[in-house]
């Protein structure tokens, strides 16, 4: 039978636990949809690739946008997603923007999705993925 400071130290132990590491959402690429598809008569694309933070860590990102532009420079939604998700999280979004003709960039913060990282930084190095996606696009 534990101590009452042993489940003490152990309920506070699964409560930092459940802030700075909570579940991961774990999705393969097949989750993200086809590579390549029509939508209103168009068609898109979507573009995989990685960056590295300043932590040195890898952040996994996808970008959808036309396969062919009209417009060299089409405004661009970098999605950010929420706690204890991934850039699965914008898919809903996608069909309104894309029909405004609005590209979207969504990624998997560190510690998230597909990204590397065993915790998540609750919001103090996000600015720092945030500067590198924007020199990106």
């Amino acid at each position: 039978q534990p101590s009452y400071y042993q489940m003490a130290k152990q309920g506070y132990q699964e409560l930092v636990n459940a802030i700075i590491r909570p579940p991961r959402c774990e999705y393969s690429e097949q989750h993200l949809g086809p590579s390549h598809f029509n939508f209103c008569g168009k068609g898109f694309k979507r573009t995989d690739f990685d960056v590295r933070n300043p932590r040195n860590l890898k952040v996994c990102c996808s970008h959808w946008e036309p396969k062919e532009r009209a417009n060299p420079a089409l405004p661009c939604l970098i999605y950010m997603h929420g706690n204890s998700s991934s850039r699965l999280e914008c898919l809903p979004n996608l069909s309104m923007l894309l029909s405004l003709g609005i590209t979207v960039l969504a990624f998997d913060f560190a510690g998230s999705g597909c990204s590397e990282g065993a915790y998540v930084s609750l919001g103090t190095k996000y600015i720092h993925v945030s500067y590198i996606l924007i020199f990106l696009v």
